[in-house]
């Protein structure tokens, strides 16, 4: 209003205290109006040199406000970028964190699978193997009874020929004593001369002997649990010589090779 008036001197106070209180408060934009308003100033006093000045201080005053803004702006934009990035690498790393937590539970996983699947895979063939053990042990078994059942059957074959023996040794030796006895007492009621007598003698007395060989062979053959090669060699020589005694003309060949392999 000063200035509209042209009360220079009042408005250049009014203008000096804007300007002083601009700059205490730091306000650009006051500054800034207050050097305009003092341009104005001294262009309505015709002092184009000042005037011209406070339009250069305007101008430089505006250019560094700009740049100060710029710098501002910058500095934001910079501040933003970083937390930006700042934000983005955090993102990452816990993307990372989160990739890196999901092998690890996946190699937990696969190395749990792996154990589970071995301790599986152990304990089948711990069955298996026990399994096997027991029918192993079962076949043993089997087989000591299937072993036992030979032995008994063969002691109950063996002895059911013991039985058989003695029956025929009770058989034929009872009845050739027999006859021996009622040859004996027959001689007591017949008048036979002593030729026919010692004839009679020699065939009861040979008769005898023969029943006493196969008296001694029944009991040979009963008290043997197992004949060897050796036993049947002895036996069959013996019969051998009693048969070249009985016989003429015929002559006998017996051998057995050394291995025992056969008879011949």
């Amino acid at each position: 209003m000063h200035l509209y008036k042209e009360n220079y001197v009042a408005a250049k106070k009014c203008f000096d205290s804007a300007f002083y209180y601009a700059k205490k408060s730091k306000s650009a934009f006051d500054i800034e109006n207050t050097l305009n308003y003092y341009a104005l100033l001294y262009e309505a006093k015709n002092d184009y040199k000042m005037a011209s000045e406070f339009y250069k201080k305007k101008g430089v005053f505006h250019d560094s406000i700009q740049k100060l803004s710029n710098v501002k702006q910058l500095q934001e934009l910079e501040t933003k970028y970083q937390t930006a990035k700042k934000d983005t690498e955090i993102a990452q790393n816990r993307a990372d964190l989160a990739e890196k937590e999901l092998k690890l539970k996946k190699k937990n996983t696969m190395i749990f699978g792996s154990l589970g699947f071995a301790f599986v895979l152990g304990l089948l063939g711990y069955l298996l193997y026990n399994q096997q053990k027991i029918k192993n042990s079962q076949l043993i078994k089997e087989a000591e009874l299937k072993e036992a059942l030979v032995k008994i059957e063969t002691q109950n074959k063996l002895q059911e020929q013991r039985l058989q023996i003695s029956r025929d040794l009770h058989d034929n030796i009872g009845s050739q004593l027999t006859f021996i006895i009622s040859s004996i007492d027959n001689l007591k009621y017949f008048d036979i001369a002593k030729e026919k007598l010692v004839s009679k003698f020699d065939d009861i007395s040979g008769f005898t002997k023969n029943t006493i060989t196969e008296l001694r062979d029944t009991i040979w053959a009963m008290n043997k649990s197992a004949i060897s090669v050796e036993d049947l060699q002895i036996r069959i020589t013996n019969f051998i010589d009693q048969a070249k005694l009985a016989t003429q003309g015929i002559s006998f060949d017996f051998s057995i090779e050394k291995k025992c392999e056969r008879l011949t």
